[in-house]
């Protein structure tokens, strides 16, 4: 029996979103997406999709590498 594939990075879409200032409406009709669809990456219940990923980038002024959140134990084993 197999386990269940698990992310290890995922995306803070509200905490990217407010940071940059942007409204809920602001991000659906930017890009263009229905406003559920939102309003589950703001809550954490769904991820956005690959094709959504460059959109959301150059909205936000990042990388698609950056919209990316490392889990602590990630991050903390880099830290010096």
């Amino acid at each position: 029996m197999s386990t269940p594939t698990t992310h290890r990075h995922r995306i803070d879409f509200r905490q990217l979103r407010l940071a940059h200032g942007f409204t809920r409406p602001d991000v659906y009709r930017a890009l263009n997406v229905d406003r559920k669809v939102v309003h589950q990456w703001d809550t954490g219940s769904r991820q956005p999709s690959t094709p959504f990923l460059p959109g959301i980038a150059r909205m936000f002024g990042v990388s698609i590498e950056e919209l990316y959140v490392r889990p602590a134990t990630e991050a903390q084993a880099t830290t010096p």
